[in-house]
């Protein structure tokens, strides 16, 4: 079998990230307390993951994910952290992850079990992250299609084109469900529709701007006006999204790179490596090379 796809914490193949092959999860996942599932370069599935047996995410890392994921609560109930934004999802639910997102387990109850579609780029279907629900007809179709796709794949040499197709098959089902294509709110606030410009913003430009001002002329508003509205519709300030993503990123970094300090601090915009420590530091309560090593 092909060297297989992570499901929950793979990164970009990009220069000096080290591959996070399931031989190098095993060393902190147990991927025996999955269960049921198939995974191949393209694609995965997980018939049914039991949160109890073992976590697939640690708590406070965050993870850049390659491939969109797309998860069904079975039982319970998670929170994460995508691309800076909270979601909580609970049984009958569906998680929506799109391609390269940033992520981040906050918690999960002990009865939470879910069932996990990944695929890349060929099924990549939307770029927001969403949680909805959608009808006991449709949870029904996407139950015969998921044992479907996982039997076929079960076959030796499997048909590669059967399962993507069915896979587009069970992504159909979804894009014919209103829940899926739904707005988060029909009118949403001026101050809500800037709030998700302004995170948009930050994903993009974190590495080069840490400054209220450069989004606030991205936007086409006064530094003044900004950091109000931020604070109004997310009840932090604009500063406070900037760091957390920077951290993050720092975090990433840090666990799923083989890059120096000094190399990781230059890719983060900082002048220099003590400047970066001293920044991490105030913000986590370690420095970089503490967080690593934990």
């Amino acid at each position: 079998m092909s060297n297989l796809i992570t499901f929950v914490a793979e990164m970009r193949s990009r220069p000096n990230i080290e591959e996070l092959s399931i031989a190098f999860l095993r060393e902190e996942v147990n991927y025996d307390v999955v269960g049921d599932y198939f995974s191949h370069d393209d694609f995965g599935i997980i018939m049914d993951y039991r949160w109890a047996k073992g976590p697939l995410l640690h708590a406070d890392r965050p993870y850049r994910l390659s491939g969109a994921r797309l998860m069904r609560v079975l039982e319970g109930s998670i929170r994460y952290r995508i691309n800076l934004l909270e979601y909580t999802a609970s049984r009958g639910q569906v998680i929506w992850i799109p391609d390269a997102a940033l992520v981040e387990f906050l918690s999960a109850t002990e009865d939470y079990r879910l069932q996990a579609i990944t695929f890349n780029d060929k099924h990549h279907r939307r770029e927001d992250a969403r949680v909805f629900t959608i009808s006991e007809a449709e949870w029904h179709q996407l139950d015969s299609l998921a044992i479907l796709i996982r039997s076929v794949a079960g076959n030796e040499p499997f048909p590669k084109h059967v399962v993507e197709d069915l896979i587009s098959a069970y992504l159909g089902i979804l894009e014919q469900s209103a829940t899926f294509n739904a707005a988060p709110a029909p009118l949403p606030a001026r101050k809500e529709q800037l709030f998700g410009q302004f995170i948009s913003l930050v994903g993009t430009h974190f590495r080069e701007h840490r400054d209220t001002a450069f989004y606030a002329r991205q936007l086409c508003l006064a530094s003044h006006y900004l950091s109000p509205l931020i604070r109004q519709a997310s009840g932090e300030s604009p500063s406070t999204w900037i760091t957390k993503a920077v951290i993050s990123e720092a975090k990433v970094l840090l666990k799923q790179s083989d890059k120096t300090v000094l190399q990781i601090s230059e890719e983060l915009g900082f002048p220099n490596a003590p400047f970066f420590c001293r920044y991490f530091k105030r913000e986590t309560g370690m420095t970089p090379s503490e967080y690593r090593e934990r």
